[in-house]
Parts: C-alpha cells; structure tokens; sequence
C-alpha cells in the first residue's frame, strides 16, 4: 500500500509506540526479578560484605525502579541504555559475590541483545557505547574473577538449579529479542516499500485528478509497439472553451471542473482501460481490444454523460462539453504516428463545430456523434 511521508511517520510512530511498550514491560520484569535477587541475598548466611550486598541490591532495586517510571514516561533510550549498563554491573557484582559458579555473567549477552533491538537505526554512538562496555564486563567476569574471590560460593546442590535460571533467562531474552528484530524488520520493510510505491505513484499520477500522467501511457505504447501489437484505440479528449470557464468562473471552478470530467472518464471506461490527463484540459485513453464500433460507442457515451452533467460554482451553473478524437491503431504504427492520427479527429471534432466524437480509421474519419 502506498505510502506517504505523514503516513510512513506515523507508521514508524506506531512502532515506537509498540516498543515502548515492550520496554514498559521488560522494565517491570527487571524489577521483579530485582526483588526475588534480594529476597535471596538477605537469606545468605551472614558474613563479611553480606551487609553490602543487601544495601547493594536495594539500590540496584531502586534504580530499576527509577528506570522503569522512565520507560513509562516516554523516556526509552534512557531506559534502554540505563537497564543495560546498570544491569551489566549488578551482573558484575553479583559474579564476583554468589553467582560466578552459574555463569551469571552470559546474561550481559542476552542484556546487550536486547538494548541493540530496543535501540534505534539512528543511535549508533548509544549501540557502541553499550557494546564495548558489554564486551568489557563479560570478558572480566570471564577471566578477572577467580572462584577463590567469591564472598559467598553456592553450595554444590544449587549450582545446577541456578545455572538452569541463567540459561532460561537467556532462552527468554534470545526469543524475545528474535521476535522484536523480525517485527521490527517487517514494520520497516512495509514502511520503505509503501514510501517507494508512494513515489511511484507520484512519478505516474497527475496530482490534480488522480488519473495517470504521461509516462505510463507512453511506456504502454512503447511495450505494445515493441511485441507488434495493433488493434488498440487511442482517444484524445478535450473540454470545450475551457479557457472562456477559468476568465468567467476563476481558476477554482476551472480545477473543479477538470475533475469532474476525470471522474466521470473512470465512470465510463473499463479498468482496461488506462485514461490519463496529457495536460491542462486534454485527456488521453488508451483502449485494448475494441472495434471501431464499441470504440465510438464508449467515447460517445463518454461525450453524452458529460454534457449532461449537472454542475455548479460560484453559484453559477457551469455547463461542459468535450470535443474527442480517436484513432485505430494497425500493426506498424509507431506511438507518435497514433497520436498523432488522433490529434487530427480532435481537430476535426473541434472544426466541426465541438462537442463531437470523430474516430480515424485508416485515411478515415467518421463522425460517431448522433
């Protein structure tokens, strides 16, 4: 679906907002998780730096906490990077402290992945700021901490249970974060293409009238000349003095005018059919398939339901007629040669006094008005 630069805005809005929430959420998780990590240091056997500890995790406590009314205020970089970076030290400590049996410290990974997904595309310093420090602190858990240093070791019976913790948590970050990356993939993917049709349709799109402009009628013409296609008709329609409608009425009612007759062309022709407006109050149609017979029959109809329309602007009732001009094309012909044919019925039409439909087939032509 097409795009445009307010839509794909307030699709990325959207995202963001989605996010937000995730953040708002994972947020409230860290602080839970929090809580049961001091519930278990102040059940540890007392010792030297148990009080620390306890006084440690009731800080780490409130700044989750701080974090969290952060995220719940908009403010998700700061929550981002702040769960991250105080998350990567209270993995830090608590190695060093109880933990570094469980390898508590492979949850920095899962930490790091998760502030990468959360991170914008355009936050690159915030994603190597994040990084470096991740990479630093693991690598010191990893070979800085020797089992010796371990104020309070786990009994042998609780290593297994804990590490099972470690890696469930990290089983949780990785299917969370793939979830978040790929949704965020797909939400972007959607967006660039809906902007890139949204392109597109303003390089082939007249803006006044919606209809096409110039170039997808000439890249049809070129690709039915170039497979030796014939057959098809080209027709040429033009508002009657509709220079005498925008000196009486103003360019306003000229505008309102060319759009109704736009609308009334998509009315009329098949989807088939590609009508364009070739410029100011010249319209073109190309129609695949149709006889002479059908051909002028459509642009006939075209011709009666305009001139019968009822219109009004400025208070004043505007009446409108076209004059159209239609060639057949035949196996050989290049565009231009087309057009041209058809350029000359218009003139004819307009000659014989407007408001007529004039097809030229061959040397031909044949007045279809009646």
């Amino acid at each position: 679906m097409p795009l445009s630069p307010e839509q794909a805005t307030r699709r990325q809005a959207a995202v963001a907002a989605v996010l937000g929430r995730v953040i708002v959420t994972y947020m409230v998780s860290v602080v839970l998780a929090t809580l049961t990590i001091l519930v278990f240091v102040t059940h540890l056997r007392d010792g030297p730096g148990r009080g620390e500890l306890v006084a440690g995790t009731i800080a780490l406590l409130a700044a989750n906490v701080a974090l969290t009314v952060a995220a719940v205020r908009g403010r998700y970089l700061l929550a981002s990077v702040g769960v991250f970076l105080v998350g990567t030290l209270a993995v830090v400590g608590y190695a060093q402290a109880v933990f570094l049996d469980a390898q508590v410290h492979l949850l920095i990974i899962g930490l790091l992945f998760s502030t990468f997904v959360f991170l914008g595309p355009e936050q690159d310093g915030a994603r190597l700021v994040t990084g470096m420090f991740g990479l630093a602190a693991f690598l010191y858990v990893e070979f800085g901490i020797s089992p010796d240093d371990v104020l309070f070791p786990l009994d042998p019976d609780s290593v297994e249970p804990a590490q099972t913790f470690v890696r469930l948590g990290m089983a949780v970050h990785v299917a969370t974060d793939v979830a978040l990356m790929q949704y965020r993939f797909a939400a972007s993917r959607q967006t660039l293409l809906g902007v890139a049709r949204f392109a597109e349709l303003r390089a082939t799109t007249d803006e006044m009238t919606g209809l096409s402009n110039r170039r997808p009628v000439m890249d049809r013409l070129t690709e039915w000349f170039e497979g030796g296609e014939g057959g098809y008709t080209v027709a040429l329609v033009d508002v009657d003095q509709f220079k005498a409608v925008n000196d009486d009425l103003g360019h306003d009612c000229g505008d309102a005018l060319i759009r109704d007759v736009a609308e009334t062309m998509r009315r009329v022709f098949r989807e088939s059919d590609l009508v364009s407006r070739w410029g100011g109050d010249e319209f073109l149609v190309l129609m695949p398939g149709l006889r002479r017979e059908d051909a002028s029959e459509v642009l006939e109809r075209l011709r009666r339901e305009v001139r019968g329309a009822e219109r009004a602007c400025e208070g004043r009732q505007m009446v409108a007629t076209v004059s159209i001009g239609a060639a057949i094309c035949v196996p050989g012909q290049t565009p231009d040669e087309v057009i041209t044919a058809a350029d000359k019925a218009l003139y004819r039409a307009k000659e014989s006094g407007r408001d007529r439909v004039v097809v030229l087939e061959g040397e031909a032509f044949v007045d279809a008005s009646h």
